[in-house]
């Protein structure tokens, strides 16, 4: 893995990492040949096996610095750690994951916000935002049309039908 590849998150010495053809081959089980021929479109590959590479080779995860595997490359998109956690995308749905790799709050969000100091976070679902606390319980339910970032817990801009308050 070449250092261009690596994005250090300096608050926890975790490394995200573009995925490499090894990690790819010992993921799906296959050899490093085989991920080379699918990635390079050979005729000869099971389209099956092809799939399941090129899924895996669209993947992110997180590494420590000694180069370890701490987050399995299994998701779509990737944030930095706020907070202890860090935002994941699984099939077009977002939720959150520790530095541990362990889903805290399971993908179920159209977009969700890094958690801020006081431990709260803007998510949207169904096309309204709302806020949650860090156990995914809904302290203002979806029902605006945005959410500003929460600065102040006891107040904090919201947008219905293009008015502000």
């Amino acid at each position: 893995m070449n250092m261009e590849d690596i994005l250090l998150d300096e608050d926890n010495g975790i490394e995200e990492s573009e995925i490499t053809i090894k990690d790819i081959a010992r993921i799906c089980g296959v050899g490093v040949s085989t991920v080379s021929r699918a990635i390079n479109n050979h005729p000869d590959i099971n389209p099956v096996t092809k799939k399941a590479i090129m899924d895996t080779n669209e993947k992110y995860g997180y590494i420590d610095t000694n180069g370890n595997y701490v987050i399995e490359t299994i998701y779509s998109n990737i944030g930095d750690f706020n907070n202890g956690l860090a935002i994941v995308e699984v099939e077009d749905k977002w939720g959150y994951i520790d530095t541990k790799g362990t889903l805290i709050i399971s993908p179920q969000y159209d977009i969700c916000r890094d958690f801020e100091n006081n431990n709260l976070a803007v998510v949207k679902i169904d096309n309204k935002y709302g806020i949650i606390n860090r156990n995914g319980e809904y302290l203002v339910t979806p029902q605006f049309d945005n959410i500003g970032s929460i600065q102040n817990e006891n107040l904090i801009l919201v947008e219905l039908e293009n008015k502000f308050g």
